[in-house]
């Protein structure tokens, strides 16, 4: 591979780093639009947030569930910022949240018998899921590329 291919390479993988890792800010965004609509009283509500805000608010009502929701909120936006500059533990760990939440929407749509919201938000997570899951990949070839030695080792499965 030339010099050409390698720097075309790397931008194609910094593009899908990218991409990918700024659904961290999406979610984050969405899920705070939530809170702040049920704080304020709205029943203006995205099917798209985060469904361990809901949780939360199940579990601790008022202030307090708000605060810990913009909280976890919060949390993801700083994983988003910390992964897109190169951080792949934040990547993981915000990954690893974000499966939790998943796996309640998923629960939440066995338990409802699978409305119409509940799909859009179950295929809402599976997308911003791979989105993520794309972006740490790139991230993670990004580095090594750079020769980082904290990068995960190729898998030899292929």
């Amino acid at each position: 591979m030339n010099v050409a291919d390698t720097a075309l390479e790397g931008l194609e993988l910094r593009q899908r780093m990218r991409n990918g890792l700024s659904w961290f800010y999406w979610i984050a965004g969405l899920s705070a639009v939530n809170t702040l609509a049920v704080v304020f009283q709205s029943q203006f509500r995205f099917l798209i947030g985060l469904e361990l805000t809901d949780v939360i608010g199940s579990f601790v009502g008022g202030p307090v569930a708000s605060g810990l929701s913009l909280g976890l909120a919060g949390l993801l936006a700083l994983f988003g910022w910390l992964s897109l500059r190169g951080h792949g533990w934040a990547a993981l760990v915000g990954i690893a949240i974000y499966l939790v939440d998943c796996g309640l929407a998923l629960l939440g749509g066995l338990q409802g018998g699978f409305r119409v919201d509940d799909l859009i938000s179950l295929a809402f997570h599976a997308w911003a899921l791979f989105g993520l899951i794309t972006g740490w990949r790139a991230l993670v070839k990004l580095q090594r590329m750079r020769g980082n030695p904290l990068a995960m080792p190729p898998s030899s499965g292929g």
